[in-house]
């Protein structure tokens, strides 16, 4: 009977553990950049949300009129901001929902918010 384990053994070894190694850094690089993608994706999220509030609160300038819509452009926690306001139609939520006859659409406000290169839309009652 041998005892021990042979050079060639060693290197088939050798080389697995490295194999499995390199996988498990690449599995955690890839790890790393998916989580800074989606810190990325709530910090912007965060912006347009607390500007959008701020300009429902009329704690930012008043905007110009373009067209058919309000544009409010400025700076918010250090990113550059442009806030469209335009009227827009939608059906009506209550329509079959209550027992009297309401207007099949309603007016509401569409706010457009574009904050560090990326645009969210909301829809508000008022302005």
């Amino acid at each position: 009977m041998r005892r021990g384990v042979t050079l060639i053994e060693a290197i088939v070894a050798l080389v697995i553990l490295s194999a499995a190694f390199v996988a498990a850094m690449e599995a955690r690089i890839q790890l790393v950049r998916a989580t800074r993608g989606v810190v990325q994706d709530q910090r912007v999220s965060r912006l347009q949300e607390s500007l959008f509030r701020e300009v429902i609160a009329g704690t930012v300038p008043e905007g110009v009129l373009e067209e058919n819509s309000i544009v409010i452009e400025g700076d918010h926690l250090g990113e550059a901001y442009r806030v469209t306001i335009t009227p827009e139609m939608v059906a009506n939520p209550m329509v079959g929902a209550v027992g009297y006859s309401v207007r099949p659409e309603v007016a509401l406000l569409r706010y457009e918010v574009e904050i560090a290169g990326e645009t969210a839309s909301f829809l508000w009652h008022r302005r």
